[in-house]
């Protein structure tokens, strides 16, 4: 019998990878520690923080970006899709120390009545006036700095505001489209008006009357047929 014991092997290193996508930071930096190798969305996930400019510190595997300007723009981009598309999941350190961010919102109303409609589409934001929204839309500018707080204009909200504007006949010449923008449409186009901004995923209430008329335009074929006159019914046949 031999006089030594074998060794038992050495249990297998735990991997450092999470299995799902983790956030940390603040508006002054930000660590994204991505999920495992094999997970579908890694590769994509991969490209983001390069493309942001994220630095990998290999003995924590955790991508770092420390620079307040480069740290807003990316929430402006990506914090919606990293809660949304990806399911990440952030520090209570992160959630607690980003309680100032808010989201500019955009949205379009529609008023009016029988024949005199108007729809309008704009950008808002708490504390934060027409002019400074319209200012970051044209300069591209991913955040506004507010006595209320920090304000994150997604680039996607901008684009939808540009060409929904656009659409409805906005601001031409290549100038930058309006924080808010009205005009009255007739009741021939509201159906289309209906698509586009359904198209462009805009949150979109109407009136009543606007839902009874477009329906009615969209159905010309089952509209029931005018009432006419005995004695004109009988002449016509």
């Amino acid at each position: 019998m031999s006089l030594f014991r074998e060794k038992p092997p050495e249990p297998a290193a735990a991997s450092r990878e999470p299995s799902a996508l983790q956030v940390d930071g603040s508006t002054q930096y930000l660590t994204v520690s991505l999920p495992n190798r094999d997970s579908v969305v890694y590769p994509e996930l991969l490209a983001i923080v390069k493309d942001a400019g994220f630095q990998l510190e290999p003995t924590n595997r955790k991508w770092w970006l420390r620079d307040r300007h480069k740290v807003l723009t990316f929430l402006a981009r990506h914090l919606q899709d990293f809660r949304e598309k990806y399911r990440a999941q952030f520090t209570p350190g992160f959630n607690q120390r980003t309680t100032q961010l808010q989201f500019a919102k955009l949205t379009a109303t529609a008023g009016g009545r029988e024949g005199a409609f108007e729809v309008g589409i704009e950008l808002t934001a708490p504390g934060a006036d027409e002019e400074a929204l319209r200012g970051a839309v044209a300069r591209g500018q991913a955040y506004i700095e507010t006595s209320r707080g920090l304000i994150l204009v997604n680039p996607n909200s901008a684009q939808k505001l540009a060409e929904a504007q656009r659409a409805l006949g906005g601001p031409s010449g290549g100038g930058a489209p309006l924080a808010r923008f009205r005009r009255s449409v007739t009741a021939a186009e509201l159906p289309a008006l209906e698509s586009l901004l359904e198209s462009l995923a805009v949150p979109f209430e109407t009136p009543a009357t606007w839902k009874t008329r477009s329906e009615a335009l969209r159905k010309l074929d089952r509209l029931a047929p005018a009432p006419m006159d005995a004695e004109l019914s009988v002449r016509l046949r």
